[in-house]
């Protein structure tokens, strides 16, 4: 009878636990959708238009619903993120992302919860001249260590800061066309567990994780800005690592597309649709291919 009762309340923590996961992302959607209605009065398809996985180099206001989906290996991956970013004089944008995340391996249950929450801060360096859009600027991020490690959803943390370019310029007075460059470094925050007892047993250093990114979009405008297409070429070089076999570099090429679905004078004018995929192309592989679903309202 003890067990009995023992596993009953291990069930119930259980429940409400997912229970208040999932009420949080709830509510964070739709408080969403609750500013953009209250506020939202622009149209997205008269913005620069963002790769689907690089950073972009120009500010924006925006608020953001991402799901990513990650094929690894012995598992699959779903992560939720909830974006809002906002614009102080003309060159300081913050940022905030909630992100949630699901694994599901392949045997043995799945997980959920809560991944590591992001700030960031992008200045903007250079902005735009004459007819030609020309963007310059630093971005700076911090991830704080709030997944949890056990279900090896976030917990380890992270920050780093990049130099982002873009330039943009007509196209026979059609389009734009666009060129944007990231060249990003990251560091790990703390170790997990795993890590740590096995720089313990193996007697080394307990070197966190630090890469070198650098990635390269091409974009361009099609049906009055409202169909673009991306091309990506990903690069991510682990420099330092505490396995030394896991430094190296992994090498991924991006498609996607951006659509503007709703019409000038329809309410909804300022959403975006994005999607894309990525898919290694050097033998290192970080996973075997990855999925992106953007859906954000631009402000700007």
């Amino acid at each position: 009878m003890i067990s009995i009762f023992a596993m009953k309340n291990k069930l119930i923590n259980y429940d409400y636990n997912m229970i208040c996961k999932y009420s949080l992302l709830v509510g964070t959607i739709f408080l969403t959708i609750s500013i953009v209605t209250v506020f939202g009065d622009t149209l997205g398809k008269f913005d620069p238009v963002e790769p689907i996985f690089t950073e972009e180099a120009f500010l924006e206001k925006t608020l953001e619903f991402d799901v990513g989906i990650e094929n690894q290996d012995k598992e699959k991956s779903v992560e939720i993120d909830i974006i809002g970013s906002w614009i102080f004089g003309n060159r300081l944008e913050l940022g905030l992302n909630v992100p949630f995340e699901q694994r599901i391996p392949d045997d043995g249950d799945s997980v959920f919860d809560l991944s590591d929450l992001e700030i960031s801060a992008q200045l903007l360096i250079c902005c735009p001249s004459f007819n030609d859009l020309l963007f310059i600027s630093l971005i700076g991020n911090f991830l704080f260590p709030t997944g949890d490690q056990n279900k090896n959803i976030g917990g380890t943390g992270e920050w780093g800061f990049s130099l982002n370019s873009g330039y943009f310029f007509n196209v026979a007075d059609i389009a734009y066309f666009g060129l944007q460059l990231e060249i990003a470094y990251s560091q790990q925050l703390r170790l997990t567990d795993e890590q740590k007892q096995m720089a313990d047993m193996l007697g080394i250093s307990r070197t966190r994780e630090k890469d070198v990114i650098w990635n390269l979009a091409l974009t361009q405008q099609y049906i009055n800005n409202r169909l673009t297409p991306v091309i990506e070429l990903l690069g991510t070089s682990i420099v330092d690592a505490l396995d030394r076999e896991e430094e190296g570099t992994i090498l991924e090429l991006g498609f996607g597309i951006w659509v503007i679905p709703f019409s000038d004078k329809s309410v909804l004018n300022a959403i975006g649709l994005g999607a894309g995929v990525k898919f290694p192309i050097t033998e290192r592989e970080a996973s075997s291919s990855s999925y992106l679903f953007r859906a954000r309202y631009d402000f700007n």
